[in-house]
């Protein structure tokens, strides 16, 4: 299967890519399977609205992740 990842060093995107997906499988997300650490479209990237509505249910009882994706706007200032 060839993959869609950016240059990342290959050692440290293979690792995390790999707890992505062990992390999807103890919840229980059968039909989902990551191949890229950045989120952006993949077409490698595999997953249903139902693993992700699992997904969804476990992080929203995260105070830290209620508060970020509560946040309507944010402003960075540039150093």
């Amino acid at each position: 299967m060839q993959s869609f990842q950016f240059d990342y060093h290959p050692y440290y995107a293979k690792y995390f890519l790999k707890e992505m997906n062990d992390c999807a499988q103890r919840l229980d997300m059968q039909l989902t399977h990551f191949d890229s650490p950045h989120g952006l479209q993949n077409v490698e990237n595999l997953s249903t609205a139902y693993d992700m509505a699992k997904l969804s249910a476990l992080c929203i009882k995260n105070d830290y992740f209620r508060q970020i994706v509560s946040t309507p706007y944010y402003e960075c200032k540039a150093k």
